[in-house]
């Protein structure tokens, strides 16, 4: 029996999908920096107060170095120096102040580098103070789990594999994958208003996650989680995206079911349906289909597990939600 999810799309959801895909949508988007540090100038050794409006930590008191991020020229993605993420546990706890953010859609970007075998952590606060001491009375507010790269405290976390663990003992409630000993991407795309995050590690999106706690984006926490943490960061960019230029009208009432689906899906509109495409993560265009149908059916049985997007147009007016297999 199907399950029907009655999608209503307003402005604002259609705008934050459109600027997770604005290369295929055609869509034109502008992008403000609020942040961008390749840690280049500072001096090498403790943060300290080089940069506080950037890198706070924990207990919000810069003097306490110990907690800070550390400047090292042991390895770089561009220029010479990275900040560096030690052995613990603690006591480096520092906080990347993305501003406390409750609106608008916003990007956060770095480059990561974890020796072979090493283990890498960091988390999602909310509401923090202006040098990072973590809000909820100094419990912080952990908008996701614990994310960390080569859990050696979970039965399951090894080498290369990361994941989102509710607890360091737990199995990962959703896991990727990531290179070692060398440098790769991480991008996590902020949407306080829907109460989203989305990250990509290494150029592979990952589904969607609630924020857990509020709708405001404070800080990353990049903790020393135990003697075999270490990783280095490079090439910090957060962004906050605008979209301009929405050329067509959004439709507001689509049923699509089921969703998740297996083989099928139905789209039910009041109206016939004039085109369907069918996107994958990645942007890559699977299908275009022009039903002239007011109950046209996808077939989805030949494609992989993961979440695609598929957009619908009724003469000017367009839709594009996500759909996940």
């Amino acid at each position: 029996m199907y399950f029907r999810q009655l999608l209503k799309i307003q402005l604002n959801t259609m705008k934050t999908i459109y600027l997770l895909f604005f290369t295929f949508l055609l869509v034109a988007m502008n992008a403000t920096a609020q942040i961008n540090d390749n840690f280049e100038g500072y001096s090498l050794g403790d943060m300290a107060d080089q940069n506080p409006t950037v890198w706070g930590v924990w207990s919000g008191n810069l003097t306490n170095t110990s907690e800070s991020i550390e400047v090292s020229n042991a390895f770089a993605s561009s220029g010479t120096q990275s900040g560096r993420i030690g052995p613990g546990e603690g006591p480096q706890d520092v906080m990347l102040l993305l501003g406390n953010k409750t609106m608008g859609v916003h990007r956060l970007s770095f480059n990561m580098y974890i020796p072979a075998g090493k283990t890498a952590y960091f988390n999602i606060q909310g509401e923090t103070s202006s040098t990072g001491g973590a809000g909820d009375g100094g419990q912080g507010v952990f908008n996701s789990s614990n994310l960390i790269f080569n859990n050696t405290s979970g039965t399951t976390g090894s080498a290369g594999t990361g994941g989102s663990y509710p607890n360091l003992t737990d199995n990962p409630e959703f896991s990727w994958e990531y290179p070692e000993n060398t440098w790769f991407p991480v991008s996590i795309l902020f949407e306080p208003e829907a109460g989203l995050w989305t990250m990509s590690v290494n150029n592979v999106a990952l589904a969607p996650q609630e924020l857990r706690e509020d709708n405001i984006i404070g800080a990353i926490d990049f903790y020393a989680l135990n003697t075999n943490n270490e990783f280095y960061l490079d090439d910090v960019l957060y962004e906050e995206e605008e979209v301009s230029n929405v050329d067509n009208p959004v439709l507001t009432n689509v049923l699509a079911y089921p969703n998740p689906v297996s083989d099928e899906l139905t789209i039910e509109t009041s109206e016939q349906v004039d085109e369907i495409i069918l996107y994958d993560i990645l942007g890559n265009l699977l299908l275009k289909n022009i039903p002239n149908d007011a109950f046209p059916v996808m077939d989805f049985s030949k494609f992989n597990p993961g979440l695609y997007f598929v957009r619908v147009k009724i003469g000017n007016q367009t839709t594009t939600f996500q759909v996940t297999k």
